[in-house]
């Protein structure tokens, strides 16, 4: 990696090659939702390194789902809270980039593809975020538009950067482990808000890219 260019205050270092996407999916009672999103995950055209479901203290058959998939890590995290089920899952993952899903996400079958051709020419300060389409809504186009013009666009105007976006995001291992003594542990806050605080705090920036739109309930 390259040296820091900013007096030691900021992380400027350009991610290893190969590309190694770990896709992390924290679960609370998903036994419904999660087979369709590891069903697409199991189609895409670039498989991922790792995929983990970390059960948060689920008390219906989350766990069982997730384990019938043999490419599946599955873990149990009792503290109950997506902030620390996803900090289980990322701590516990193994690749270059940590991607990130909701158990209801359906993803576009080139979404790890997506990633990995993204970080292969990114510096390790970036992390990316994609956008939604609401499919259970009506008119599902209208309001998916509406949402991502409000959570990107309209946030990029407010405050000089886009958010992540819990459902379909990813960053570099090495962003995370510079950030993640500080973010907050306080269910009460969107956790992906928080990261997103945090990774800007440190020097990173946060990239949308409007062409990844991953398929969820709202």
């Amino acid at each position: 990696y390259s040296q820091p260019r900013c007096g030691g205050s900021c992380y400027h270092y350009t991610v290893s090659k190969p590309v190694t996407v770990s896709v992390i999916i924290p679960a609370y009672n998903e036994e419904q939702c999660l087979p369709a999103c590891l069903d697409a995950l199991a189609a895409q055209t670039v498989k991922p390194f790792e995929v983990i479901v970390v059960d948060n203290a689920s008390t219906d058959k989350t766990a069982e789902v997730a384990a019938r998939y043999p490419f599946v890590t599955v873990l149990r995290e009792p503290e109950r809270g997506r902030v620390f089920a996803r900090n289980a899952g990322f701590r516990h993952a193994s690749g270059t980039i940590l991607g990130r899903l909701d158990a209801d996400a359906i993803v576009p079958e080139g979404w790890v593809e997506w990633i990995s051709a993204f970080y292969k020419s990114s510096e390790g300060t970036v992390a990316l975020t994609g956008g939604a389409h609401f499919y259970n809504m009506r008119p599902s186009g209208l309001i998916s538009w509406a949402y991502n013009w409000l959570v990107f666009r309209f946030n990029t105007i407010l405050t000089g950067a886009p958010t992540l976006w819990g459902s379909n995001m990813a960053l570099p291992r090495t962003l995370w482990e510079s950030v993640e003594k500080n973010v907050c542990l306080d269910n009460a806050l969107h956790e992906d808000l928080d990261l997103t605080f945090h990774v800007r705090r440190t020097g990173g920036r946060i990239q949308y890219d409007k062409s990844s739109r991953v398929r969820v309930e709202m």
